[in-house]
């Protein structure tokens, strides 16, 4: 198996790169923020290619800027690991999406710190099954501690222990998320979040919800001044959903109000450096959203979530907003933030793009899916 790491100026550009020098069988392991020495936004994506030819084993071993998108300002990170056993799913896309997890699996038991509650000496197998699945859902330790500590320290460790544990879990979920929010006329609501979280697909999610199943009004605005074609993609929404466009926002970021329709405000992705983020701040502050949702993709690591949560904390989110899930059953970076931050988990997207509707987080719900008792969150 080879893993390679690809970096250009947006994620959509990687991925491409990804595909073109990988092929169709590129697995995507992780994705992160990073800056040029010039200061400019780079999205990095790490895939790997689990049964690579002779050549593609040999191009794709050979270290060579131009092949990741960008010049040679950063270098890609190169390394081969020992072979997997291939799950037997076919070649369908959800065996595809099927082998993607087993995969990301197995990589993370690979790369994660010691698991104290799976690995101790006498633990029962059945605590040792739970904890391997919520580890593998990616949550952090602290998290699989403050559900799982309890739970033990009652004892009969073993009798009932996966509906204990759910009850726990559903108790320490319900913490975390919050009910349907309901936006009201003259309601401002902005979504931040790195480039490529799906900050754009969950506002023409939720302007549809409201112009459609709701019948409200919606006006769209757009506080993105990196992303060429931002305001055209914009525009885009508004025309299928009937809502309008901000025509003009100054260069404060101050936006006029609209007393009888809901505001969503898309923002810039996420800027690396701290003055670009200082600057968003001020914009935002210009146009007062009473809702800031911050927009993390579930295929982003706990502990990169976690990071990325630090540097959005001077923009004041109220709210997270959960995207990709229909790509991958691993929540736990959303539920690591909610946990450090105290942002409860508001909205979840499950469907690809502006396809689908966005949901509500249901805490049994999410028990029995970390717990692989049901799949799907609703």
């Amino acid at each position: 198996m080879i893993i390679k790491s690809f970096t250009a100026e947006s994620a959509s550009a990687a991925l491409k790169t990804v595909r073109k020098e990988m092929g169709g069988d590129a697995i995507v392991l992780k994705t992160r923020q990073l800056t040029d020495r010039l200061g400019g936004p780079r999205v990095e994506i790490t895939a790997c290619l689990e049964n690579p030819t002779v050549g593609q084993a040999s191009v794709l071993s050979t270290p060579d800027a131009s092949q990741t998108g960008r010049p040679a300002l950063l270098e890609d990170s190169v390394r081969s690991a020992p072979p997997m056993e291939p799950a037997d799913t076919g070649s369908t896309e959800a065996g595809i999406y099927q082998r993607l997890d087993e995969l990301d699996r197995k990589f993370d038991r690979l790369v994660s710190a010691e698991r104290p509650f799976a690995s101790g000496v006498g633990t029962p197998e059945a605590v040792r099954i739970i904890c391997d699945r919520l580890y593998d859902a990616d949550l952090p330790e602290e998290f699989v501690s403050s559900v799982l500590g309890p739970v033990l320290s009652q004892g009969g460790a073993e009798d009932n222990i996966e509906d204990r544990v759910r009850n726990a879990l559903v108790e320490h979920l319900s913490s975390l998320m919050t009910p349907a929010v309901s936006f009201q006329p003259g309601d401002r609501v902005a979504f931040i979040g790195p480039a490529g979280s799906g900050k754009s697909s969950v506002m023409g999610k939720l302007a549809a919800r409201l112009v459609i199943q709701e019948k409200r009004k919606v006006s769209l605005v757009s506080l993105d001044d990196r992303k060429l074609g931002a305001y055209d993609e914009l525009c885009g929404y508004a025309e299928v959903l009937g809502a309008t466009v901000a025509e003009s926002v100054d260069s404060g970021g101050k936006v006029e109000p609209v007393s009888d329709a809901i505001q969503l405000i898309d923002t810039p992705g996420l800027a690396a450096d701290e003055e670009g983020r200082r600057e968003l701040a001020g914009r935002l502050d210009q146009s007062d959203p009473g809702y800031r949702f911050a927009v993390f993709s579930s295929l982003m690591r706990s502990s990169d979530a976690l990071a990325m949560a630090t540097l959005m904390e001077p923009l004041a989110p109220t709210h997270i907003a959960m995207t990709m899930l229909d790509l991958t059953d691993r929540i736990g970076s959303a539920l690591a933030v909610a946990g450090a931050t105290g942002w409860k988990i508001a909205l979840v997207s499950d469907s690809p793009g502006g396809i689908g509707d966005l949901k509500t987080p249901d805490p049994d719900r999410v028990a029995r899916t970390l717990l692989r008792m049901e799949v799907g969150l609703e």
